[in-house]
């Protein structure tokens, strides 16, 4: 026996009430906005967090403008230096992994 119930919100932008199927994008049947935009933007806001979590971060010595010449040669050195490491580390966990199957 199927309920046929159906769910109903007040539009918070002009007051009318539409059918709701609890879904973050529903629009309002008067004036077409989202009935419950908060719930969309908190969404949207995990999702940002769950792609940030997601994403490595390699912190690389910076150069700034205003270092002297011999700093910046130097920097530009230990920069050579990290990006190689990382390559060769990158290489040996993805030939491990070929390796693995």
């Amino acid at each position: 026996m199927a309920s046929t119930f159906k769910s109903s919100k007040k539009c918070p932008h002009c007051g009318e009430w539409s059918e709701w199927n609890q879904q973050p994008t529903d629009t309002c049947q008067f004036c077409g906005a989202l009935l419950d935009d908060r719930t969309l933007l908190r969404e949207a806001a995990r999702e940002l967090e769950r792609k940030k979590k997601n994403r490595i971060e390699i912190d690389i010595i910076e150069i700034y403008p205003t270092d002297s010449l011999p700093v910046k040669i130097g920097k530009r050195l230990i920069q050579a230096v990290q990006i190689s490491f990382i390559g060769i580390v990158s290489f040996i966990i993805w030939f491990l992994t070929m390796l693995a199957g």
